[in-house]
């Protein structure tokens, strides 16, 4: 394949591990160290890499202004973020393809709760309070200013990750492609007319600079499809294929489920997650090489 090599780095790898509940085993992880090093070295990936989940979601509601400036103002070198379409037509950073999770639709739209994000224009969605559900939630890290946040729109996630001393890169997941017809080419146009996929000057030393680096930007999807795509409009940029524990990926090791493992929570029962066999992980490794990762 033309423009950028379509293995799957290892860093890369990792990151796509823990955000879709896989882990692997440290043996595999280590066969791995090499390879991945020296192509993230020769293609322009940070080695390693800290990879900002849905910004800095612990400490503040997920894909909003407060987690993506404190995840560039701690130093990640990626901002992560899941991209949906609006009803006009506008990128947005949001996770969920429903909003009553992280907004209070239910307030503001109560006919509409269960409705798509894909029903909605921008101006209805900013309309929508995204902060403080994290204060009910997480009331130990809960804040004031959380209340009243907005969902974000590419655009101005890109203007974080522009607007600090550290200028991270971007780690874009297209969500629920399949509901977003041409979505890739979309967002292909927006990166490119934000100068996101053209070559960078070096940016000054001291700081994190990944935005001017060639792995400036990855990309990453659980649908066969949408990689696919991804890879036809933007072929030198990097992918990654999602994969998860459970039926329709990898099969694990272990067939006792989340809710009988007596761990604490999910994050801590897929942290000790490993996959069945070398064989089922190398089949899964070679299927998404074949389409475009």
């Amino acid at each position: 394949m033309q423009g950028f090599p379509t293995t799957l780095l290892k860093k890369a790898l990792l990151a796509a591990a823990v955000m879709s509940g896989l882990m692997l085993s440290s043996g595999m992880a280590a066969a791995a160290d090499a390879p991945g090093k020296v192509l993230s070295e020769k293609y322009g990936l940070p080695w390693p890499a800290v990879i900002a989940h849905r910004g800095a979601s612990f400490d503040a509601p997920e894909e909003t202004i407060p987690a993506y400036t404190l995840a560039r103002d701690l130093g990640a070198d990626y901002l992560e973020m899941d991209i949906q379409r609006t009803k006009d037509g506008v990128l947005i950073a949001l996770h969920d393809d429903v909003l009553e999770r992280t907004t209070n639709i239910a307030q503001v739209f109560p006919t509409r709760v269960k409705d798509p994000v894909s029903t909605f224009t921008l101006a209805e969605l900013k309309q929508l309070d995204a902060g403080s559900w994290f204060n009910k939630a997480y009331p130990d890290r809960a804040r004031d200013s959380y209340n009243g946040l907005q969902i974000l729109t590419l655009d101005e996630v890109i203007d974080i990750a522009e607007g600090g001393a550290n200028k991270p890169g971007l780690y874009i997941e297209t969500k629920v492609p399949n509901k977003f017809p041409g979505v890739e080419a979309d967002l292909k146009k927006l990166l490119a007319k934000r100068g996101w996929l053209e070559q960078r000057p070096a940016a000054a030393p001291g700081h994190v600079n990944v935005a001017h680096m060639p792995g400036r930007v990855v990309l990453q999807t659980f649908e066969k499809q949408s990689l696919e795509l991804l890879q036809k409009e933007m072929p030198k940029v990097p992918k990654v294929m999602l994969l998860w524990i459970g039926e329709g990926s990898i099969e694990p090791k272990s067939s006792v489920a989340f809710k009988d493992s007596g761990a604490k929570d999910k994050a801590s029962y897929y942290a000790t997650q490993e996959v069945k066999s070398p064989q089922e992980f190398e089949q899964w490794i070679n299927w998404a090489k074949d389409h475009g990762a």
